[in-house]
């Protein structure tokens, strides 16, 4: 601003407002315990998810190899009046040989190694300052995975008429798991709980986390629409010190001895300019 007197440069130096930063602030100190908390818990989960999908992938190979490990057997062969017709009976029957020669266990355990890895996956990003959609992402996939081991932990540690009814896998997996659970039931019990106590502090965490930065996000953008507001004040003011003469009537004297202009018309007209700009800035219609 090289030839304006000091005076008129200080006024435009509170036109440069200290700067903000490029991304909401998190100052709450619990912010980087949970961090660390969410990390670890997601590294232990995408472990155990790879070792899941790892067995999947070897109780799958030795089935196609016919070594059920135990237990299982080829699919039992449908009855000789079960012959696909149109008849109830026929269809059903079909329905079943077709599910008893299924390995669901295998891809049962498959899927939920993939469910937990996409989950800790989900976690390990959300846990950036600038990534609160994947930690609700995370959140969510964590609730469903607590949910779904709740149901399993019921399903193997308590006695139930209905689980008869889930079909045999032809793999002899899930014989075997049901023979393990039963052989070691305070010990799978132990760590279910464990299990779950753990998913339920990192889901707290988690919540905890997404409010830290849901706040952080929700200030930083009151101080940006403060700043904009006090910057345009700013500038307002300024237009009316420099066209107007600011508070004393020095500059109207020298316009009006000098050169005879009346400067009263001259701020009138700024005064609507600016009026005109703020209702075209209010209403772009």
């Amino acid at each position: 601003m090289a030839g304006l007197p000091s005076g008129q440069l200080g006024r435009y130096e509170i036109l440069a407002p200290e700067p903000l930063p490029a991304g909401p602030r998190v100052t709450n100190p619990a912010a980087p315990l949970l961090r660390l908390l969410l990390r670890a818990f997601n590294v232990v989960l995408a472990a155990a998810a790879l070792l899941m999908i790892g067995s999947a992938l070897w109780m799958g190979q030795q089935y196609r190899r016919g070594d059920s490990g135990g237990g299982g057997g080829d699919a039992p062969s449908p009855a000789p009046d079960a012959a696909p017709g149109f008849g109830g009976g026929g269809v059903a029957a079909a329905a079943a040989a077709r599910v008893a020669s299924f390995p669901w266990f295998i891809y049962a355990v498959g899927g939920a190694g993939a469910y937990c890895f996409a989950t800790a996956l989900c976690g390990l990003a959300g846990v950036k300052r600038g990534r609160r959609g994947r930690l609700a992402a995370h959140i969510v996939l964590l609730a469903g995975l607590m949910l779904a081991e709740a149901g399993a932990t019921l399903l193997l540690l308590t006695d139930n008429a209905w689980r008869a009814r889930i079909p045999d896998d032809p793999s002899g997996r899930w014989a075997q798991a049901q023979a393990f659970v039963q052989a070691n039931a305070r010990g799978c019990r132990l760590a279910a709980v464990a299990t779950l106590g753990a998913e339920l502090a990192a889901l707290a965490a988690a919540c905890w986390l997404h409010a830290i930065y849901t706040a952080a996000y929700e200030a930083w953008l009151d101080d940006r629409e403060e700043q904009t507001e006090r910057t345009r004040e700013m500038l307002n003011r300024a237009v009316v010190q420099t066209y107007a003469g600011g508070s004393g009537s020095s500059w109207q004297s020298r316009m009006r001895s000098k050169y005879g202009f009346d400067a009263s018309s001259l701020e009138a007209a700024t005064n609507a300019a600016r009026q005109t700009a703020a209702l075209r800035v209010d209403d772009p219609q």
